[in-house]
């Protein structure tokens, strides 16, 4: 009868990835319910086990930031890229430069009249631009036929 009451089965069940020995004892019976395993762990096992649980809870939280951080910055950029350079148009204009030859009786007025395009917001711009690229000032004389370049736009 003694070995009745002392008598341990014992069995391994995993549990969370572990082997953990179920010890049930017939003396330890709650209303006729065996205690299971997890009240049978010890506590070293409960701390690691918690301690997974928060490990694998900071990655979830870091992961989450990562991504959404990552859809955040992607989503901007492409936004900004799709309305870059077409100032509310469908077409894409691209930048060239030509040379021209003065001919007599041109001013730096009368070429920007002539080769400005709708993407100079004034013709003050244009002449800048052109002054600068042929590394004159506005005040220089400029004589018929010489050569100036001159930016324009083109599909």
């Amino acid at each position: 009868m003694r070995e009745n009451m002392t008598k341990r089965i014992t069995k391994e069940i995993t549990v969370n990835e572990r082997v953990v020995n179920e010890r049930m004892v017939n003396d330890n019976m709650i209303n006729g319910n065996i205690i299971g395993a997890k009240e049978l762990r010890s506590p070293v096992l409960r701390r690691a086990e918690a301690r997974r649980r928060r490990q694998l809870r900071r990655r979830l939280v870091k992961f989450a930031f990562v991504f959404a951080a990552i859809t955040l910055f992607a989503a901007g950029t492409l936004s900004v890229r799709s309305f870059a350079g077409t100032n509310g148009r469908d077409e894409v204009r691209t930048k060239f430069y030509k040379s021209i030859i003065i001919e007599k009786g041109d001013t730096i007025n009368s070429i920007a009249a002539k080769n400005i395009s709708p993407e100079y917001s004034t013709r003050r711009e244009y002449i800048a631009e052109v002054v600068q690229l042929n590394h004159i000032s506005e005040a220089d004389k400029i004589s018929a036929g010489s050569h100036l370049i001159v930016p324009y736009y083109s599909e």
